[in-house]
């Protein structure tokens, strides 16, 4: 190996957030990596969501390779089952730096359950189900590290929509991931004395979820920041990225500094949230969708018209359960048992009230902000009402023109997202299994979702239980030899990384990768003395996987529904 390698992954990084506290002094190795080093924003794909976006960091490859587009696949009956490891229909960086012989140290990167064998260590991500102790790689790896340094935390017990509802979670959530951030460090510093690896990659997740709670405590353009809870928190949450600062330098220097190439970066940015576009509610008012015509579903109909909601449950009675001290218990959060009632015993209108046979296009349920629409076609799916051919392209063609119109009823403002066709950022053999439409307004600070189905009774409402949310552009930031001093990076995409990370440990590209190597932020001595090469695409891995029981299923559905990101019963 040419080099050795140091990735970490702060996820969400934006420099929306971390550019003032840079400027302001409070972060100092990551000035001295923008002034000694390279920088710039690091466009994500499309969504800008963790699954895929750090899947394609991961294989260099957009989503319409490695075939990961959200948290979850659909069968071809249309059921949801979770991804996981072998989900990725290509080879992981890791495993092609094992194939020339190098040794790696994955660290928390998500969907990387279960694990993999690999050459060196793997230790698996917030999406490992619970109880389950097989989350690292070697197996016996699990009893050592938990011996050393006590019990992995893989997981929060504070719920994401619940963080910012009273001061006491707040606070017990920020130090939970304090304790989460040094504990990681911790194990890597550990398994890089251990193992000497040639690649080491440390994803940090509690960036993300601050990032969505608790954004309107330190951000005072938001309509929901509120002095007295900046004066109470928000030194804290500049804490925790101090602590990070401090971290990165550690173990950069442990890892050798200026001889180790660092790379810090993100699966996509961060920014203000202020309201909502529910997709199913905007398609069920616009006549796309089809609800059933049985007594139920038209009673539940009438209900939701007149207010019974997930959102007006959640202001009129969830809210007040969390400020009375009411909790959870092991880790399944309040929130879940309280949707997983409402939605089943009080009749609120669902997903599972849509009559397929009669609806065009829908909304894929669950992933937050990823915006998602996808037209119902005959063949694909199996109550599919619209013809491939002149219907699918004028069906489309008129619900991106919808979609460009759509106006804020409070404001009469244009909402002036991005929409992409899946033929416009996909390539590859998955291609087939993409949404249709993707629609990203966070621009504006407008999320496009439609977590519950049918949240709210309006198609724009506030945003709740969350007050920030992904953007498409995350940071880069690069030092150590052979990167150049004081460049600011333009136009890096995070498909970009694969194929540079390994033309500097001097390892042959995959012909098939779907990035470039960032040659502006290398030095021109090094780029003379080792030409770019390729070789032929990758072996796919192994075919086979592990069986995944239904409670596995049922637990990976839970964890995301914790953080807010689906509500799917499967």
């Amino acid at each position: 190996m040419k080099s050795k390698i140091l990735v970490i992954g702060l996820d969400g990084g934006s420099f929306e957030l971390l550019k003032p506290w840079i400027e302001q002094g409070e972060l100092p190795f990551l000035k001295g990596t923008m002034d000694k080093g390279i920088s710039g924003e690091l466009e994500s794909v499309v969504p800008p969501v963790t699954a895929p976006a750090w899947n394609s960091f991961i294989t260099g490859k957009n989503p319409g390779k490695h075939g990961i587009y959200d948290f979850f696949y659909r069968d071809k009956d249309f059921k949801p089952h979770p991804i996981s490891s072998y989900t990725r229909k290509d080879r992981a960086i890791w495993e092609i730096i094992g194939d020339q012989g190098g040794v790696s140290v994955i660290l928390n990167v998500p969907t990387t359950y279960p694990p993999r064998e690999l050459r060196g260590a793997l230790i698996s991500d917030f999406l490992t189900p619970s109880g389950r102790d097989d989350f690292m790689y070697p197996g016996e790896l699990v009893q050592e590290i938990e011996g050393k340094f006590g019990k992995y935390p893989l997981f929060f017990k504070t719920p994401s929509l619940a963080i910012s509802v009273t001061d006491s979670l707040i606070e017990t959530f920020l130090n939970e991931c304090k304790h989460a951030l040094k504990y990681k460090f911790e194990v890597a510093h550990y398994l890089k004395e251990k193992l000497d690896p040639h690649f080491l990659m440390l994803h940090i997740w509690e960036s993300d979820p601050i990032c969505h709670s608790l954004w309107h405590v330190i951000d005072r353009t938001h309509p929901l920041f509120e002095e007295a809870l900046f004066q109470k928190h928000g030194e804290n949450i500049l804490d925790y990225f101090r602590q990070f600062d401090q971290e990165v330098r550690r173990l950069w220097e442990a890892m050798g500094g200026n001889s180790t190439p660092l790379f810090i970066i993100s699966d996509h940015g961060f920014g203000p949230l202020k309201k909502i576009v529910d997709l199913n509610v905007w398609l069920l008012k616009e006549g796309y969708i089809a609800l059933k015509r049985d007594l139920p579903t038209r009673l539940k109909y009438f209900l939701w018209q007149h207010g019974l909601t997930h959102e007006s449950l959640y202001h009129t009675l969830y809210t007040r359960l969390i400020r009375m001290g009411i909790r959870y218990k092991s880790d399944e959060s309040l929130l879940v048992t309280f949707n997983k009632f409402f939605t089943q015993k009080a009749a609120l209108l669902t997903i599972h009230d849509v009559d397929w046979s009669r609806t065009r296009a829908f909304s894929n349920v669950g992933v937050a902000g990823s915006g998602q629409i996808i037209i119902n076609v005959k063949g694909k799916f199996p109550y599919g009402m619209v013809d491939p051919g002149k219907e699918y392209e004028t069906l489309r063609a008129d619900l991106i023109s919808r979609l460009k119109a759509l106006r804020d009823p409070e404001n009469g403002q244009e909402i002036k997202g991005e929409i992409f066709t899946r033929d416009e950022v996909y390539s590859g053999d998955q291609v087939e299994t993409a949404p249709d439409i993707t629609f990203l307004p966070m621009n504006n600070s407008y999320l496009a979702v439609s977590i519950f189905g049918f949240t709210s009774n309006q198609s724009i409402t506030r945003t709740w239980g969350m007050s920030g949310h992904h953007k498409r552009k995350g940071i880069l930031f690069g030092i150590g030899t052979p990167l150049r001093s004081g460049i600011t990076v333009e136009q890096a995409k995070i498909l970009d990384l694969f194929p540079t990370i390994l033309y500097l440990m001097g390892i042959k590209i995959p012909q098939d990768s779907d990035g470039r190597v960032l040659e502006e932020v290398i030095s021109s001595d090094f780029l003379a003395t080792n030409p770019v090469e390729f070789t032929s695409a990758a072996p796919p891995p192994q075919a086979s996987s592990p069986t995944t029981t239904p409670e596995e299923e049922k637990d990976y559905l839970k964890k995301l529904k914790r953080l807010g990101y689906i509500d799917w019963e499967g």
